[in-house]
């Protein structure tokens, strides 16, 4: 848990397969992805390095798992109950994985969406996938619980505030946290 936590476990990148998930939602908007399937799609890739630390989102889509195991509630209802309502979140959601979070503002392909580290796009994905477009309807799952979080400015503050003040985690935890 602490290298998934440090990113150091060595663990492969899903994001990095070309036939993957996240070339398969350009393709597939509607698509909804399991964490089973994210972890399988990192299977065939290099694996990351244990020396050093590298971002990697498998890591976080596993700790989801772990969380969802130890917990028996949902990941969303895990942040919601532990961190959103008792930091007084009332702008933040931890939405459902299959459901993109009610928006005011919309998420559009920029010019370099196809330069995120996958070589080799596949022609569909490549012809129905052109920068501009909007993906906010776009499913999130894909992102597993490496992500999918929608929130504002004033609560990431709020958010940040504890965090770094020592109200998210004991000394102890925060202590290994920074030690990595």
């Amino acid at each position: 848990v602490r290298q998934a936590l440090g990113m150091q476990t060595g663990w492969p990148e899903y994001s990095n397969n070309p036939e993957g998930p996240f070339t398969q939602q350009l393709a597939e908007p509607d698509r909804e992805f399991t964490a089973e399937e994210l972890v399988a799609a990192a299977a065939g890739e290099e694996p990351t390095s244990t020396d050093e630390v590298t971002y990697v989102n498998t890591n976080y889509v596993v700790l989801g798992e772990l969380i969802e195991q130890v917990s028996g509630t949902s990941f969303s209802d895990f942040v919601k109950t532990r961190i959103l309502d008792p930091l007084g979140l009332e702008n933040t959601v931890i939405p459902d994985q299959t459901v993109t979070a009610p928006t005011v503002t919309h998420g559009y392909l920029n010019d370099g969406w196809a330069d995120f580290g996958v070589e080799n796009l596949p022609e569909d994905v490549l012809a129905v996938a052109q920068s501009g477009d909007d993906v906010t309807e776009v499913s999130t799952s894909v992102g597993g619980t490496a992500g999918n979080g929608v929130s504002t400015l004033s609560d990431l503050a709020i958010w940040a505030a504890a965090d770094f003040g020592n109200v998210l985690l004991s000394d102890s935890s925060r202590e290994a946290r920074l030690a990595g």
